[in-house]
C-alpha cells in the first residue's frame, strides 16, 4: 500500500523550505532597512531645505515691509524738501541693514519716488526693494533662474507739518524732566 502525502496550503504564498522568500516575508530580507533609511534621509533633507527657503522668504518680506513703513514715516516727518525726506528715509532704513544677514537677506534699498508738499493732501511715496538668496533656485517665482528673489514694497504717507515735529520734541523734553511748571 502506498501512502498518500497530503499537502495543505494555508497561504497564497507557499513557504519554501531552506531559504526565505523575500516577497512573502516583507521587511525581513537584508538591505531593505538601508534603502528605507537612505530614501527617508533624502526626503527629510529636501524638506528641511525647502522649509528654510520659505523661512528666508518670509523674513525678507517682513524686513522689506518694515523698512519701507519706517522709511515712509521718517520721510513724512522730515521737513519741507525732497532731499530732507530722502535723507530721513535712508537713515530710517539703516536700522534694517544688518537684520537679515542671518537669513541671507540683502539690506533694503530705499527710494523716495514721489514727494508732493503742495496741494490738498501733501504726501510722500517711498519704495523699498529687498533681495533674498535662497538655497534652492525657485525658477517659478522669479524670471531669472538664480537663487535671488526680490521683494518690492511701496508706501505712501501724508506729510506732517513741521509744527507737529516741534510739538513732539517739546513733549519728549517735558516727559524727560526738561519742562516744568
Amino acid at each position: 500500500m502506498l501512502k498518500q502525502n497530503k499537502i495543505s496550503i494555508t497561504s497564497i504564498f507557499p513557504k519554501l523550505v531552506g531559504r526565505r522568500n523575500c516577497a512573502a516575508s516583507g521587511r525581513t530580507c537584508a538591505g531593505f532597512g538601508m534603502v528605507e533609511a537612505f530614501t527617508s534621509a533624502i526626503f527629510i533633507v529636501v524638506s528641511v531645505i525647502v522649509s528654510l527657503d520659505c523661512w528666508f522668504m518670509i523674513m525678507a518680506a517682513r524686513i522689506n515691509d518694515s523698512a519701507c513703513r519706517d522709511a515712509a514715516r521718517a520721510a513724512a516727518q522730515a521737513g519741507v524738501s525732497s532731499s530732507d525726506a530722502t535723507n530721513a528715509a535712508m537713515a530710517a532704513a539703516q536700522a534694517y541693514a544688518y537684520m537679515g544677514q542671518a537669513f541671507m537677506v540683502a539690506p533694503p534699498t530705499i527710494t523716495v519716488t514721489a514727494y508732493n508738499n503742495t496741494g490738498v493732501s501733501p504726501s510722500v511715496t517711498v519704495q523699498s526693494t529687498c533681495t533674498v538668496r535662497t538655497l534652492i533656485p525657485f525658477a517659478m517665482l522669479d524670471s531669472a533662474i538664480n537663487n535671488n528673489i526680490t521683494f518690492t514694497d511701496t508706501k505712501t504717507y501724508p506729510i506732517i507739518p513741521s509744527t507737529a515735529g516741534v510739538q513732539a520734541n517739546n513733549i519728549n523734553a517735558a516727559a524727560a524732566g526738561g519742562g516744568g511748571g
